[in-house]
């Protein structure tokens, strides 16, 4: 049977299950009417997700298919990444959310890095009045003023239930103050990054009444004259707190009666809350508190007395009847003796965050006695840290659902034990010892069949250029270091060059741009500085007409090439129309 006998509605059934971009770049131009088919799909399912699309393809669904649909588009996502440079601004020059996507429900914008672009956005935001959910994801402040006025127009936004704002970074740190627009819809709330104070906290909550989950990470404790109200419609609270005082802690959580869902992160605090703090506390200002998770960093200093007596003590806190049956809540606690003072991490099992460090050179003791590898299932990044020291005390531990690992470690250590499967592996940060060979870098990388994101920070270009691998997932690279001409030339020539699609790299001079464009037939996007670079720009409003290395490129290059400058960096990024 070929393909092409399979009828109209399971094509368009299958459409659901993809991207926009593995949509395009599969279907798109094969023939007219699978052309066909994708103009019935987007005008009956209206959601565009631009992200890891090509510039091309990019071109192609804002001249062809956008406008036929956008007075009913329900739901955009654009990305300003390495792998999609410039992509919002290029969307908002042709298209107008404000006037054209009147049917818009959900929004999700990432990586935006211009203030210019931010003011550009909230211009728009204002009008969208059926927007119910708003993500932005990566988001670059310089100003105060602008994120005060960022949170005033979400805010006023008539239907917006649910609104998500990540990996928040200012520069310098936060500084803004709460306007005093309260909204009387929003319910869901996320705000993540570098964190706020419980004072710019008091006043959030003051302007969203009907807030019911939350998640926020916090920095500083009270100012002198906070008040915080209570909230009574808050469920769900996640949180990261740099926290000092344990009374500002307990205090803040008594504004919350009816918290039915806690997962708490409690960074460098002193051990001042065992089983028993927390379980008086629980029953007298949390009754309805059903799900309780908690990872708490905690500073021992040696010379109190030795630190397994201080955590077996803990642990025996929470092996009460309280903690293991009636509420069947375990713990475990893990410790290392390398260094004079030590940092215990106490944490709740099954581990319940996404993110996880693991050092080779722990201790460790739970409450829970049968070790299982679902307690780990949840972590999705995995920060692998190893030591020279061949010996370990860790218990036998598996992440068998890891997205996202960073590995530091020597030759010697064998990653793999605790990862035994790695198939659902996206992304790779690589700081290998110098003692690792070919084969097993090789060997690392052909156990994970989906890996896309390769980051190289140790490895010399000749290791890079002679990696072979059966995988032929691996797309986007990041090479650390300065690479001559001559080297880029080899690793364009090798297998991983062969396959890359996007890449960040640091060249020597500018000409080796040109090389990498015309020569690497599949690369998409480039993220390049070049050492005879002397851009002298500090901020984002420096000018672009006097930036001599992409006035250069600009004219070497085809006009369809979008090509920016990162201010932050100094990097040039540029997205390939193929």
């Amino acid at each position: 049977m070929s393909l092409e006998s399979l009828a109209n509605e399971l094509f368009v059934n299958i459409f659901e299950y993809l991207s926009t971009a593995h949509l395009l770049q599969t279907f798109h131009g094969l023939s007219s009417r699978f052309d066909h088919l994708l103009n019935i799909f987007f005008r009956t399912n209206r959601n565009l997700d631009f992200r890891s699309i090509s510039k091309s393809k990019f071109d192609i669904v804002c001249q062809h298919i956008v406008p036929t649909i956008i007075d009913r588009i329900i739901s955009i996502r654009l990305s300003d990444d390495d792998q999609t440079p410039q992509q919002i601004d290029l969307f908002l020059s042709q298209f107008s959310l404000s006037r054209q996507c009147i049917e818009l429900r959900s929004l999700s914008l990432y990586h935006i890095y211009s203030e210019q672009t931010i003011t550009r956005i909230l211009s728009d935001l204002s009008y969208l009045q059926n927007l119910n959910y708003l993500t932005i994801d990566t988001i670059y402040i310089e100003e105060g003023n602008i994120f005060s006025q960022m949170l005033d127009v979400i805010w006023g936004l008539p239907a917006l239930t649910h609104c998500c704002i990540r990996n928040v970074k200012w520069k310098p740190p936060a500084n803004f103050n709460y306007g005093t627009v309260i909204s009387s819809t929003l319910e869901h709330l996320s705000l993540t990054g570098e964190c706020i104070s419980l004072h710019q906290l008091a006043r959030l909550f003051q302007n969203t009444p009907l807030l019911r989950t939350l998640t926020v990470g916090i920095n500083k404790d009270y100012e002198r004259g906070d008040v915080l109200a209570t909230i009574p419609s808050m469920i769900t609270l996640k949180i990261h707190w740099i926290v000092n005082s344990m009374k500002v802690l307990t205090d803040f959580l008594k504004k919350m009666p009816n918290l039915r869902r806690l997962k708490i992160k409690l960074e460098l605090t002193q051990l001042s809350l065992n089983g028993n703090q927390w379980k008086e506390f629980i029953l007298d200002y949390l009754p309805k508190l059903k799900d309780f998770h908690f990872d708490m960093k905690i500073f021992i200093p040696n010379e109190r007395s030795p630190i397994e007596e201080i955590i077996d003590n803990l642990l025996n806190s929470f092996r009460t009847f309280f903690w293991l049956h009636e509420r069947q809540w375990f713990v475990r606690c893990d410790w290392s003796l390398e260094n004079r003072h030590s940092f215990a991490s106490l944490y709740t099992v099954p581990y319940a965050f996404d993110n996880f460090s693991y050092y080779n050179r722990s201790i460790s003791k739970s409450t829970y006695d049968d070790i299982d590898t679902l307690i780990y299932t949840n972590v999705y990044s995995l920060l692998y840290n190893s030591s020279f020291s061949k010996s370990t005390y860790f218990p036998s531990v598996r992440f068998c659902n890891v997205h996202h690992l960073k590995l530091n470690c020597s030759g010697a250590d064998q990653p793999l034990s605790v990862i035994p499967k790695l198939d659902r592996l996206i992304s790779l940060d690589l700081s290998l010892y110098q003692d690792w060979s070919l084969c097993q870098l090789e060997t690392l990388l052909d156990s994970a069949p989906n890996l896309y994101s390769v980051i190289f920070n140790k490895l010399s270009w000749l290791q890079i250029q002679s990696i072979n691998v059966r995988s032929k997932s691996i797309r986007r690279l990041v090479l650390k270091g300065y690479f001559e001409n001559i080297r880029c030339k080899a690793f364009i020539r090798s297998q991983l060059g062969g396959l890359c699609e996007v890449l960040v790299i640091n060249v020597t001079d500018r000409t080796t741009i040109l090389e990498l464009i015309n020569t690497m037939t599949n690369l998409r996007s480039l993220n390049c500085k070049c050492a005879d670079d002397k851009w002298m720009g500090t901020t984002q409003y420096s000018n672009s007409a006097n930036d001599g290395h992409i006035t250069w490129l600009q004219q070497n290059l085809p006009s369809k090439y979008s090509i920016t400058r990162d201010w932050r960096t100094g990097h040039i990024r540029i997205w390939i129309h193929r």
